[in-house]
């Protein structure tokens, strides 16, 4: 059995896509319409017919606006397998620092993570993170952790903030409850993080030349990118290239806006290339439109198998 990692889970398309069921399309519907969820089930059994298993980031769990929309309740009885001994479970593995979803959910809110999966604007999303980043204090979380647990934890230091109203904060930390309690009943597998493999993304698909570039503020943060100046630990920080090119989506300058583009859909590619690689999952190919429907999954995982 192979995993497969889909970008289609990415974060920030998980906000898209869900912001487009939404009425005005400028943040994610936290209801799904029934044509809605039918088709992100169908598509959720296709990757796991390609491989038996699906493979998630963090990020893609935790603040994904699918999986806020669909419970591990909901997806249990979709896309359940059955464990040796009997229990279902859900054939998903996400991974987490330290193999700990809990502490993982604390070290995105005291460090100051842009958040994708809330139903709030663009706008609003960036002041959370400005929040979270000036009340950041990580040793001070580990400490408090184990004192307060991890739903006490979240809602403190969203409530914190000040930007969130209480219903809507609530709703938040009671998604992320479920999807830790269902980690810690087993229902989904939790595995150490390990480094993103860069260097093979690299030799598989080198980044962008500067000639590719249609402007001065696109190859400057193309080269911020390529000698390292985004690096956190070693690593291509994301957050911190997104950061940059925000500034060039929003600068009116059409060169500049479709450099911001093509650098952005560029470092997605390597960025779950290198997830794949050390993970050792396989990209999952692009869904039917349609999805698969829940009585056709069986049969067309027997074929794919055989």
């Amino acid at each position: 059995m192979t995993e497969v990692l889909s970008t289609g889970w990415d974060s920030v398309r998980q906000r898209a896509r869900l912001s487009a069921q939404a009425p005005g399309g400028t943040a994610p519907a936290e209801r799904l319409t029934a044509l809605g969820r039918a088709e992100l089930l169908g598509r959720l059994r296709w990757e796991v017919i390609q491989g038996g298993s699906l493979f998630l980031s963090y990020p893609q769990l935790l603040d994904g606006a699918v999986f806020a929309a669909l419970r591990p309740a909901a997806l249990l009885d979709e896309l359940a397998i059955r464990a040796i001994g009997g229990g279902a479970v859900l054939p998903i593995r996400v991974n987490s620092r330290n193999a700990d979803l809990a502490g993982q959910l604390i070290a995105m809110l005291s460090t100051g993570f842009r958040l994708s999966s809330l139903p709030i604007s663009d706008e609003q999303c960036l002041r959370l993170q400005r929040e979270l980043a000036a009340h950041a204090d990580s040793e001070a979380a580990v400490a408090a952790l184990a004192v307060e647990g991890p739903v006490g934890m979240a809602d403190r230091l969203l409530a914190a903030t000040g930007v969130l109203d209480t219903p809507l904060r609530r709703r938040t930390v009671a998604r992320w409850g479920d999807w830790l309690e269902a980690a810690g009943r087993g229902l989904l597998e939790v595995s150490p993080l390990v480094p993103a493999d860069y260097a093979t993304a690299y030799a598989m698909r080198p980044p962008p030349r500067p000639e590719d570039t249609a402007s001065e503020d696109g190859r400057a943060v193309l080269t911020a990118w390529t000698s390292g100046e985004f690096d956190v630990n070693g690593l291509p920080s994301r957050s911190r290239l997104y950061e940059r090119l925000d500034s060039l989506l929003r600068s009116g300058d059409p060169e500049a806006q479709a450099d911001a583009q093509m650098l952005r859909e560029s470092f997605d590619e390597t960025y779950y290339r290198a997830i794949a690689a050390s993970e050792g999952c396989l990209l999952g190919m692009p869904s039917p439109r349609r999805g698969v429907r829940r009585r056709e999954a069986a049969t067309l995982g027997i074929r794919h198998r055989s």
